[in-house]
């Protein structure tokens, strides 16, 4: 939990993919005394795409914002800085299923999931997908950690995306993410 005289933040990097870049944002945040909070990196077709969420404290909000500055010029990265306003109803949802997508690439599926977990009242948490070159063909993977609602149990989604899977032609599994939640 942050200091009360510190404010949350969203700090997010775009940029081309090298070695170095989670090492010179986390230094300039360091720098200025943030603590984070809830980070997420990944490399999408060579770009690097960051999010993270940090308190800074108010004394320190200046020494970041000129860091972060020099570090976007210096290294064209596109960072930006947001302030994020507390909320009693904060969604910290605890994930408890993993939903795996395989088959053959073609449009729709991240909608079609996502719609259907929607509809289910599952919240994602985290989405991840590639896809996967063979010289035959090309596979779609996809990986979804949802957060299930009280009353939903794993068999009935499974069941619903049963259905789905056949339609889209895919292969569409949901495991348990934690024991206690079957």
């Amino acid at each position: 939990m942050p200091k009360q005289n510190a404010e949350m933040v969203a700090v997010t990097a775009l940029g081309q993919d090298r070695p170095g870049i989670v090492r010179d944002v986390t230094q300039v945040l360091w720098r200025a005394k943030c603590n984070l909070h809830d980070t997420s990196m990944t490399i999408l077709s060579g770009r690097f795409a960051m999010i993270l969420i940090a308190s800074v404290p108010q004394s320190q909000k200046k020494q970041l914002q000129k860091g972060l500055a020099a570090l976007e010029k210096k290294t064209h990265l596109h960072i930006d800085v947001s302030r994020i306003n507390r909320s009693k109803k904060a969604n910290n949802q605890t994930p408890s299923a993993i939903v795996t997508v395989i088959g053959a690439d073609h449009p729709g599926i991240v909608c079609s999931v996502a719609k259907l977990l929607s509809q289910k009242k599952a919240n994602i948490t985290d989405l991840n997908s590639k896809i996967l070159t063979s010289k035959q063909k090309k596979v779609y993977v996809m990986i979804v950690e949802i957060a299930l609602p009280a009353k939903m149990t794993l068999p009935s989604l499974q069941r619903s995306l049963s259905h789905l899977a056949k339609r889209l032609r895919v292969d569409i599994q949901c495991q348990p993410l934690h024991a206690h939640r079957l």
